[in-house]
């Protein structure tokens, strides 16, 4: 019995082949969308849950009281205090990350000098780390790393990279961090760390090489010195991640009180309070944290990601609807001689429950090869590894089951509207269309342009935003700027000659150091008592620069001067911007005397940061010992990447091992805000992909309006109307569904995407051309979609749609 409505589904899917390609084509294109994004939503749900332990492992947050911040991090000396006081505690691991090394295997010591591999990453830890973390490793032990210094561990696909067909085991690792060289022996390979892990590391070595590379990596006040023992003792060297492993009967707010109890009695002086936080939590729930050396996820933007993903499934749902009825409907008669010659509801109802099941399941298939196609590129977009099924096979069950119900739910309504109309009827060419069945139809269309026309909104609004952060004024000169970054132990020694050979490049018009250029996402806060009130203190935020910053930044001077080389007394000035005088409450600042010094300009305010934060208290200090960073100003008439292939030739003459860093304040700015572009370009992916399918749709419900419409048509084309009145005619009342669903739709967009815009500090206001532009896309889109199939059946002759017998 099956098998005879499978034969007769196929050969209708055969007969009708551009309605069934049209119905596939949405359909599988709508199925693989959300089930993307569902991958998506799994990989960001499930980070980390593949550690054994991962419920009683917990990170320290701290939360600095003075400066109101909260960072992922703690003192070493901490974690070992935690081990021997706090009962509980089964481990505790510090941890330390760093970028800033380049690295070669033995063997190529008479090669070409050290090369800079982007984005390998050394992460330094204690015996502990394996007991915590479920990471296998494949080959080696994993203690025989932490058993004394000089040992490492590297990933399977590191050891490839470097070893290749070679057994890794006992071969030698040269490291050089900032002209220090270090030989590591490899002492085990562990798995590459999976997609949906907050800890990545290309190798793993010993706590050992921590505190070196902290003297690298680290910037001191210049009252104390960054050695081993300050590392390792001082309650003020907070520089670890630090990970607890809690017995399964202990609470974590017992350990959080125990934690109060032994920093006051510890540290006394300390401005830290600490608090814990669960490694399931660190992915989602870390956007209040500063400085994150563990990558978090936006949850926000997983909110937007799971509408968007919700609405996808649910256009290709209305769409596969309206296309099965329209499609349907073409065969309403032979429906109705079904009826009549005997078939009972039930067999309709059959007939047409296979036909979507049918169509799903071809199309089923089909959303999976069209996954595994465009996988890479929604990686790529979406900057992440997206594992769809991982350890969870159960998820391909969860899309198959979406797309039954799918299946039986069009099957359930294109039955009912078939079986359910009088077989006279239909055989007479009379309207089939039952006000209820009409209005459950055009519901579908009238959902689909809520959906596109609110998407079209909230896209325009994020581009808007984005571009607005991108172009907005930031207070200094952005335009011919670069930032040149030195890693090496001896820059410092060689930069005066470093600054000359680069301020003598044929396009270099000025160049200045500094701890760390504009933008950046990097903090150096101290407290400075009120001139006015001594006993008060604000939190100002610290920028050591050289002579010739100022200028070459083009910073605006609102009052008083510059640092000048012409004045020794300036190494014991500050210069403040305005935030900085309001917050000290100084309407003529210049001549104050501070803790820091005695304020001799004042600048207007300026993003330092990104368009995340507001405008801060901050001091300039003229110190060229701490400068990190410098900033080069290039012509306006020169080649932009000439200009860089020159500053790094110079760089490369007299730091010949160093890592060189040269970015244009355009990449600065895209980095900064990675997540609005990634989030852009989402948005106009599915946005695109929702108003394509919503389109399948509506070019479907046109084919089904008319099939109902067309002796009336004819019966116009009688009494002398034209194909464009007829076309005008029969759109209007589409166009004023398209009108009305906007008008909902705009209010709904708005309140979501002014929440979104509250995150932002500095923002963009109501746009109301943004509404407009949507309103008009989708009145295009329909307009477009019904104008075809009218102008199809306008041009018929009378002759042949009036005849019904």
């Amino acid at each position: 019995m099956i098998s005879k409505y499978l034969k007769s589904s196929l050969r209708i899917i055969r007969r009708q082949k551009s309605v069934s390609f049209i119905i596939l084509t949405g359909l599988s294109v709508g199925l693989a969308s959300s089930f993307l994004i569902m991958g998506f939503l799994k990989t960001e749900l499930t980070y980390d849950r593949f550690h054994t332990h991962g419920d009683h492992i917990y990170r320290i947050i701290a939360h600095d009281t003075l400066h109101h911040t909260y960072v992922p991090w703690g003192p070493f000396v901490l974690g070992n205090t935690i081990r021997e006081e706090i009962p509980g505690v089964k481990e505790v691991v510090p941890l330390y990350f760093t970028e800033n090394f380049t690295y070669r295997t033995a063997g190529k010591e008479n090669g070409p000098a050290y090369e800079y591999s982007e984005g390998a990453r050394m992460l330094c830890a204690d015996s502990g780390f394996f007991r915590i973390f479920s990471f296998p490793v494949k080959a080696g032990r994993s203690g025989e790393i932490f058993s004394g210094p000089g040992k490492v561990a590297v990933s399977e696909s590191q050891a490839r990279k470097l070893f290749g067909g070679d057994h890794p085991i006992g071969q030698t690792l040269t490291i050089q961090s900032k002209g220090e060289i270090y030989s590591l022996e490899v002492r085990a390979v562990f798995k590459d760390m999976p997609a949906g892990s907050s800890i990545t590391a290309d190798f793993i070595t010993g706590m050992d090489m921590a505190f070196r590379f902290m003297k690298n990596d680290l910037i001191s006040n210049g009252q104390v010195t960054l050695d081993e023992t300050f590392l390792k003792t001082s309650w003020w060297a907070a520089a670890c991640p630090l990970f607890l492993l809690l017995e399964k009967e202990v609470s974590p707010e017992q350990v959080e009180k125990d934690l109060e109890a032994l920093v006051k009695k510890h540290h006394p002086a300390g401005t830290m309070t600490y608090s814990l936080q669960n490694l399931y939590d660190m992915h989602l729930h870390s956007s209040h944290l500063f400085n994150l050396w563990i990558p978090a996820g936006n949850l926000k933007n997983l909110y937007l990601f799971s509408l968007i993903g919700f609405l996808l499934l649910l256009v290709a749902t209305a769409n596969f609807i309206i296309l099965a009825t329209a499609s349907a409907m073409k065969r309403n008669r032979e429906s109705a001689v079904r009826k009549v010659l005997g078939a009972g509801t039930g067999d309709l109802y059959t007939q047409h429950f296979t036909e979507s099941i049918l169509f799903v399941l071809l199309a089923f298939p089909l959303a999976l090869i069209l996954v595994e196609i465009n996988l890479p590129l929604i990686n790529r977009l979406f900057e992440t590894r997206i594992d769809i099924y991982g350890n969870n096979p159960g998820i391909f069950l969860l899309f198959l089951l979406i797309t039954v119900i799918i299946g039986l739910i069009s099957g359930w309504y294109i039955g009912a509207f078939i079986s359910r109309t009088p077989p006279v009827q239909i055989i007479q060419g009379s309207p089939v269309s039952g006000r209820k069945r009409a209005v459950f139809r055009k519901s579908l269309v009238f959902f689909q342009l809520l959906s596109f026309s609110g998407l079209l909104v909230g896209t325009g609004f994020i581009h808007r935003q984005t571009g607005y952060m991108l172009h907005r004024d930031p207070g200094y000169h952005h335009e011919n700027m670069m930032k040149v970054r030195i890693r090496d132990n001896d820059f410092q020694t060689h930069y005066r000659a470093f600054l000359e050979k680069i301020r003598n490049l044929q396009d270099v018009e000025a160049v200045a150091g500094t701890l760390w250029a504009p933008p950046n996402n990097s903090y150096f806060n101290m407290q400075m008592s009120l001139p006015t009130h001594p006993e008060e203190t604000v939190s100002i935020e610290m920028i050591y620069v050289d002579y010739g910053f100022m200028e070459t930044m083009g910073f605006r001077l609102l009052q008083g001067r510059f640092f000048s080389e012409d004045r020794g007394t300036d190494r014991e000035t500050i210069i403040i911007n305005e935030t900085a005088a309001r917050k000290m409450e100084l309407e003529d600042p210049v001549g104050v005397s501070t803790d820091l010094g005695r304020i001799i300009g004042v600048v207007e305010d300026f993003h330092l940061h990104s368009l995340h934060n507001p405008y801060e208290p901050m001091a300039f200090i003229l110190n060229p010992g701490m400068v990190r960073e410098m900033v080069v100003r290039h012509r306006q008439d020169a080649n932009p990447e000439h200009a860089r292939a020159e500053i790094i030739a110079a760089a490369r003459d007299i730091y010949p091992d160093a890592q060189i860093h040269v970015t244009s304040q355009e990449e600065a700015f895209r980095e900064l805000y990675r997540e609005e572009y990634r989030l852009k370009k989402v948005l106009n992916l599915f946005t695109i992909l929702i108003i394509v399918i919503a389109s399948m749709g509506l070019f479907g419900l046109s084919m089904f309006l008319m099939e109902m419409r067309t002796r009336e048509i004819g019966i116009r084309k009688v009494f002398g109307a034209g194909v464009g009145r007829v076309i005008k005619e029969v759109s209007a009342e589409f166009l004023k569904m398209t009108l009305l669903a906007n008008l909902l739709a705009w209010p709904v967009a708005w309140h979501l995407v002014r929440g979104w815009l509250k995150q932002y500090p500095f923002r963009i206001g109501f746009e109301w051309w943004i509404f407009l532009v949507a309103g008009i896309i989708s009145l295009a889109v329909v307009w477009l979609a019904l104008a075809y199939q009218t102008w199809q059946a306008a041009k018929t002759k009378p002759a042949e749609t009036l005849k019904y017998e």
